[in-house]
């Protein structure tokens, strides 16, 4: 062999693995300030337009139906479906540019409705601001979901596998302690003008945020795994062969089967979750600053429990995770159908939301454990595509049986069974 063939010859695999790893060792404090620093900026913005706590709450002040409410509340869920196309169609070496790219769309989506429905929508009818702020949440988690893979698929490749819990921990708190700081002024904000003008400054002063807080992904320095580095993966064949190819690659394990059944259970009752902000307002008289202290929990939860799941993960693994995050929803749903207190559904959103923030955690790395050659976007994506059929009939029927009910009573003993399911069948 001549040195000039030599030279052109690609690093062998080992070579580019310990090459890889370098990398990934001399950035790990860069990249996990960047994230950890985006996730604080965006944490400052939440309290003001959270899509968990606003969208049903602002939904049910303008009197959408329940199925509409239910809709809208399964958007992240149906969105998951498409992770598999930035995977499919995305060159791994562009797909940091993409996705900060996805971002901003997204966001500039809700601050355009923020901005027009504040100016002058008071001359709008309530039905078109329903029908104007379910499309910019259809655009705004559209771009922000479908990409979500991108985003663990970076993480996965740029983190040690025994440091990822403790970034997503750093995240949580991150995340939780800005929204925390700025909670007060949110709750100023809700109670200073009427409603539903008080949302709609709102949605106006949370992405504002928001575009902020994306200068600090132009920190993050991304080093694609060697096994996952393909010039474009539309090389794998047509689309929807790929899809097709797969899914049989991770359904051949009964491993995953059972994994992913229990995950698509407890996906329904995180999705049913954030109904009760609605039923606060239906049930205990919950006015919009009463709504927007759910907010303030989620974030709160987030910053003082996160770490711990992060913890066990990294030490015990992802089952037990997943044994968390039932327990975690059982107790939600079990409060919500007994406690006539505001406080104690408080302590239900805070439940909610420790299961809420771990179930993506939850998909990837048990994913990325059970076929750990596979590119954790594509398992993300087929995932989520296993499980979307699911939610997008079950999040509108709850809220039309809710609706037909008059209560959000039968929902939540729906949800309570299922999340007792896994626990029972795994833990």
């Amino acid at each position: 062999m001549s040195p000039e063939s030599h030279t052109d010859a690609p690093p062998a695999p080992d070579q580019a693995m310990a090459e890889h790893e370098r990398l990934v060792e001399r950035d790990l404090r860069r990249n996990a300030g960047g994230v950890v620093g985006w996730e604080f900026t965006w944490g400052l913005g939440m309290p003001f337009a959270m899509f968990g706590t606003f969208a049903p709450a602002y939904l049910g002040a303008m009197h959408a139906p329940k199925a509409v409410i239910g809709l809208v509340l399964a958007f992240p869920m149906l969105f998951g479906a498409l992770q598999l196309l930035p995977g499919y169609f995305l060159p791994p070496q562009q797909r940091l540019r993409r996705y900060r790219a996805a971002i901003l769309m997204g966001v500039l989506t809700y601050l355009l409705y923020g901005v027009g429905a504040a100016l002058w929508g008071e001359a709008w009818p309530a039905s078109l601001h329903i029908a104007l702020f379910s499309l910019a949440m259809f655009l705004f988690i559209g771009v922000t979901s479908s990409g979500s893979s991108i985003y663990w698929e970076i993480m996965t490749d740029n983190i040690p596998p025994r440091r990822r819990g403790w970034l997503f921990g750093l995240r949580n708190a991150g995340m939780g302690i800005a929204g925390l700081a700025t909670g007060l002024v949110a709750l100023r904000v809700l109670r200073q003008w009427p409603e539903p003008l008080n949302f709609r400054i709102g949605f106006i002063i949370g992405p504002s945020i928001y575009l902020i807080s994306c200068a600090c992904l132009w920190r993050v320095r991304d080093h694609v795994n060697p096994l996952h580095s393909r010039s474009l993966r539309a090389e794998e064949g047509p689309f929807f062969g790929y899809i097709a190819g797969a899914l049989r690659q991770v359904w051949s394990d009964a491993n995953y089967r059972s994994f992913i059944f229990f995950y698509a259970l407890l996906m329904v009752a995180t999705t049913g979750a954030p109904f009760m902000v609605d039923a606060a307002r239906e049930q205990l008289g919950a006015t919009a600053m009463g709504q927007g202290a759910f907010g303030l929990v989620y974030l709160g939860a987030a910053a003082a429990f996160g770490w711990i799941i992060g913890a066990a993960a990294d030490r015990h693994g992802y089952r037990l995770v997943g044994c968390i995050c039932s327990l975690l929803l059982t107790v939600t749903f079990l409060l919500c159908l007994a406690a006539p207190y505001m406080i104690c559904w408080y302590v239900a959103y805070g439940c909610y939301t420790l299961a809420a923030v771990s179930m993506g955690m939850l998909l990837c790395n048990m994913s990325a454990e059970i076929h750990p050659h596979l590119p954790p976007s594509r398992l993300i994506g087929v995932g989520n595509l296993l499980v979307v059929g699911l939610v997008a009939v079950a999040s509108p029927l709850s809220g039309a049986v809710a609706g037909w009910a008059g209560s959000y009573r039968p929902v939540f003993i729906v949800n309570l069974v299922l999340s007792i399911l896994p626990c029972s069948d795994s833990c």
